[in-house]
């Protein structure tokens, strides 16, 4: 078994504004493309279609509709994090993905939290946010967990040039992951969106 980071051009405030929207179309648009958005079967929620239609109606809870983080990010449940994952996946336009074994899965997580790749963007929280960063206020403490970086983060790291080449690392695992992010991530910013990652 393996995880991935699944990256997607996706405008923040147009995640949120599904929301709360009472836009009954997204279910059945969605039931449509379930086979495809389904790939890689996303988290451990039986119930999401409902926490979905939640999400829609506005029954669910608090909810940032300009999509950022928020003060106070509420944990959602397991439903409600498929749910999500499923709504990124239909708005999204997917733009890359890194993959990773389960086995390898400490040595992925380290090289954006505390390992090699911060030497070309040390700018920890942004890379900490590839992997986790609270969306719409809500957050997932298990998978599928969410992050992502605002166009203007994008631009930035962009501008200094750290986005390519790819790194020199001696580590093939760490090496394949830094470039296929590294590209992922030029991508995102050449797109002129913001960011959204799902981690499942």
């Amino acid at each position: 078994m393996g995880y991935a980071i699944e990256f997607y051009s996706l405008d923040w405030p147009r995640l949120g504004s599904a929301f709360g929207s009472g836009n009954a179309a997204i279910l059945p648009t969605l039931a449509a493309r379930r086979t495809q958005l389904m790939a890689g079967d996303p988290g451990r929620g039986t119930n999401w279609a409902h926490a979905l239609e939640d999400f829609i109606h506005g029954r669910s809870g608090p909810v940032r509709r300009d999509g950022s983080p928020g003060p106070a990010p509420r944990r959602v449940t397991p439903d409600e994090a498929v749910a999500i994952a499923f709504l990124v996946r239909l708005a999204g336009r997917r733009i890359g993905e890194v993959q990773h074994s389960t086995r390898g899965g400490r040595a992925f997580r380290n090289l954006l939290e505390r390992g090699a790749l911060t030497t070309v963007l040390p700018q920890l929280p942004w890379t900490r946010h590839i992997l986790r960063r609270p969306l719409c206020g809500l957050v997932s403490d298990d998978y599928p967990t969410w992050g992502g970086l605002t166009r203007r983060e994008l631009a930035q790291l962009q501008q200094t040039g750290r986005l390519s080449p790819p790194l020199a690392l001696s580590d093939p695992d760490e090496a394949s992951w830094a470039c296929d992010l590294l590209l992922a991530l030029d991508d995102a910013a050449q797109a002129g969106q913001d960011l959204v990652t799902l981690y499942l």
